[in-house]
């Protein structure tokens, strides 16, 4: 479990030299253009260390955690230990320090776009903010998100055998995400705020069957029974995602199918067009 830190700090250096490398090239080949201009954005260091710790948060907090805990006066006769309780106190740092650098770039973006007319790409840190609404509360989401894993970080390392206090903070916190996303609507997309509300009370849902499984019920049949409960609510929620998912990518494709078959057309009755000029 020491190793996890180590693991982890490494996978996330080795991305970041690569990602630089392949940007490099790609400018280098394909000259400026919109990709190149892309690319360049995506691989902003700040961007990119935001992106990983936004993916692997939970994992990175686990083990860091784990591996702080399990600190004993053998585990610094072993170079390796050694490297690894470093590498886990630095992912702890960078993941406290994720809410104060959103908080500091947050009035720096809406300057940026502001100034440009309400342009996103005018800001360095427009990769992070993509997906949101150009609002004050609304760029709270990520600050949210990451107190929210903090504190179910904690209790699952501090506490790992108090089932009620683990269930209990997983329901409150749940409560009051889902209370901030129906009165803020962080998303540019409609749907997609609906579709975190929604996914979000399944969460809620599948956790009061929980408390079945503590010293609250004994009955090994009834547990079994609440179980499938879970398991019901987890599917429905795995399908509805799915779902979406088909959905949405059904129709960028038939919208791009259209955009081509328009454009076919168009060149075909310019080519006839030109073919019956020339033949005047």
């Amino acid at each position: 479990m020491l190793l996890g830190a180590v693991f982890f700090v490494t996978i996330f250096y080795a991305c970041i030299l690569v990602l630089r490398k392949l940007a490099v090239l790609a400018v280098r080949k394909c000259g400026d253009n919109w990709a190149t201009r892309r690319i360049r954005r995506n691989q902003n260091i700040p961007v990119v260390v935001t992106r990983f710790l936004l993916e692997g948060c939970v994992e990175i907090g686990m083990s860091a955690m784990i591996s702080v805990i399990m600190i004993e006066k053998e585990t610094f006769q072993n170079g390796w230990e050694v490297i690894a309780i470093l590498c886990a106190f630095l992912s702890l740092i960078l993941l406290l320090l994720m809410p104060i650098f959103f908080l500091k770039i947050r009035p720096t973006f809406l300057e940026a776009v502001r100034e440009a007319g309400g342009d996103r790409s005018a800001s360095r840190y427009a990769p992070l903010f993509e997906e949101y609404r150009v609002d004050k509360s609304a760029l709270l989401y990520p600050v949210v998100f990451f107190l929210r894993r903090y504190l179910m970080i904690i209790i699952l390392t501090t506490m790992p055998s108090v089932g009620f206090a683990q269930i209990f903070t997983q329901m409150y916190a749940t409560v009051f995400v889902i209370q901030y996303l129906w009165r803020v609507f962080p998303f540019e997309n409609t749907f997609l705020n609906r579709q975190e509300i929604i996914n979000e009370c399944t969460v809620l849902c599948a956790s009061y069957p929980l408390l079945t499984f503590t010293s609250f019920l004994r009955d090994e049949d009834r547990r079994i029974e609440f179980g499938w409960v879970v398991v019901a609510i987890i599917l429905f929620n795995l399908f509805f995602n799915i779902a979406v998912l088909v959905v949405q990518l059904t129709r960028q494709n038939y919208r791009r199918i259209k955009f081509w078959y328009i454009r076919r057309q168009k060149r075909k009755e310019i080519k006839l067009r030109l073919e019956a000029i020339h033949a005047r």
